[in-house]
């Protein structure tokens, strides 16, 4: 063999035996781990095709160069399975039996040619080299072992090319697609030349595995965001990562998660869930947010509050990008920053929204609402009972009156605030004047603890125009209320005579 052609050899072994280097990453799923097994038969091959150019033992050769045919068929029956697992197609028994079965006959036929000569129609003799084995003539079981692999390799190649195109249409990107077809046609060409055109002294079959499963590989290299990973070296730092992450392809589908996050949401990712289709049925669970600012409604103690980040992951030679999705457990945070923000506005003693609450909503509750009622309300006998049976029974008459007005707020959904002291505002976003009139003075009427009736006045106002706002609403609501206090003052004295008694 000459000097170009050993160059070429050399450069296709070298190929074929790269993914060795590499075998761990064909772990990264279930779907190329017979890969694995391919790329040793492959690197086997370019072995046994080395020991054939330089043995001068003819015997030995003559048996390297039958031990080819049970090679090619048990290559060819890997890379069937192989890409019928990648392409989630299912294998079945019948197709292991025959396969099986096939091989050990190949084995045996090849290995003992001499007596019948099926294979190849050459016998052993001193006088045999390389190149009498180009052309020499092929027994009736090998037209049976080519038409077995050639079926098997049409199947699915045809099958990887259909998936290949469908993805083509999925993602608008030709190239995955070009580059299998380019490798079958040279593969497919450079046999026919073989047998019709001019005989190769390298055995173009082999030449055209090697080319067919580098593109192969190549195509998975720059398409599937865990090999790519993997590639990286970035798998050991990922799968150590104290936060749950996901994985998601160009497509949006997740291709992987951190096991944390799968058993701690009890997901299953293997029915090609898409990222929205899991964010769905995450956020029955938790509540996700990229923003603090992003949380809605009330705190849900009943949920795990996850802050995602994400972070986008190139694929080489493709326009589209896969995405990192980083997801952090701030539920305690969250707790915490709860707990702050109920006691910032919220009232200690009564459960009740405090001042500060309605100076941070003043300003949302005039540009958000055409129209709204202030109820201002006031404790006209508070300060007698500090007086007189002291501040205990003055914070018991605060809380029972509070709890009325909690009371009315869940009954009609109002929004109740303790101003300070004895002064309270309720605000409706729903009800017009005269409804929340009708509820205050039904309460007024009625409000008694124990056999003690309750002293207090209200008043309201409403927002009825664009030109009105909060503070003028407010205004009008306090003056209401003061004029109400006024006709209070007789049962006043009356109440401090009471408890005057009481007190003695």
């Amino acid at each position: 063999m000459n000097v170009f052609l050993w160059l070429i050899f050399i450069i296709v072994a070298v190929i074929s035996i790269l993914p060795l280097a590499r075998l761990k990453i064909f772990n990264v799923s279930k779907k190329y781990q017979r890969f694995k097994y391919l790329s040793m038969l492959l690197a086997l091959w370019s072995a046994i095709t080395l020991l054939r150019f330089v043995v001068i033992e003819p015997y030995v050769l003559y048996y390297l160069s039958l031990a080819i045919y049970p090679l090619l068929f048990i290559i060819t029956s890997v890379l069937f399975l192989a890409l019928l697992r990648y392409l989630e197609k299912p294998i079945l028994k019948i197709y292991k039996w025959f396969i099986g079965i096939f091989f050990l006959a190949e084995v045996g036929i090849s290995f003992t040619n001499v007596k019948h000569q099926l294979m190849v129609e050459v016998l052993p003799n001193a006088n045999l080299v390389i190149s009498d084995y180009i052309d020499m003539p092929h027994g009736p079981l090998f037209f049976v072992h080519t038409v077995v692999c050639y079926l098997m390799l049409l199947f699915v190649f045809v099958l990887i090319i259909s998936k290949l195109y469908e993805n083509l249409k999925l993602d608008q990107d030709v190239m995955p697609f070009l580059t299998m077809v380019f490798g079958i046609v040279i593969g497919v060409s450079l046999n026919l030349v073989h047998i019709f055109i001019y005989s190769f002294t390298l055995d173009p079959t082999y030449l055209a595995f090697v080319i067919i499963i580098s593109l192969l590989y190549f195509v998975f290299y720059i398409r599937d965001i865990r090999l790519i990973l993997e590639l990286n070296r970035n798998v050991f730092i990922i799968d150590n990562l104290r936060e749950m992450y996901l994985i998601v392809n160009q497509r949006d589908e997740v291709v992987g998660a951190s096991e944390e996050f799968l058993n701690s949401f009890a997901i299953d990712i293997s029915n090609k869930l898409t990222f929205n289709q899991l964010i769905e049925i995450l956020e029955k669970k938790a509540v996700i947010y990229e923003n603090s600012e992003d949380i809605v409604g009330g705190f849900n103690n009943s949920k795990r509050y996850l802050h995602m980040q994400v972070k986008t992951i190139d694929l080489p030679l493709f326009k589209y990008s896969g995405k990192f999705y980083l997801f952090y457990d701030e539920t305690k945070n969250q707790v915490s920053i709860n707990d702050i923000n109920y006691v910032l506005s919220h009232d200690s003693m009564t459960g009740l929204y405090n001042r500060n609450y309605f100076e941070d909503k003043k300003v949302e509750i005039d540009s958000t609402n055409d129209s709204y009622v202030l109820s201002i309300l006031d404790l006209d006998g508070l300060k007698l009972y500090n007086d007189y049976l002291g501040h205990y029974a003055g914070d018991q008459l605060l809380i029972d009156f509070a709890s009325r007005l909690t009371e009315i707020v869940q009954k009609y959904e109002y929004t109740a605030i303790r101003m300070g002291g004895d002064e309270f505002l309720v605000i409706s976003l729903h009800d017009d004047i005269d409804k929340v009139e009708s509820v205050f003075k039904e309460l007024r009427e009625n409000y008694h603890v124990g056999s003690e009736r309750i002293l207090f006045s209200y008043g309201i106002s409403s927002k009825t125009s664009a030109l009105d706002n909060l503070e003028e609403v407010f205004k009008r609501a306090d003056k209401s209320m003061y004029l109400m206090k006024e006709t209070n003052k007789p049962e006043k004295v009356k109440l401090k005579i009471k408890l005057k008694k009481k007190q003695i």
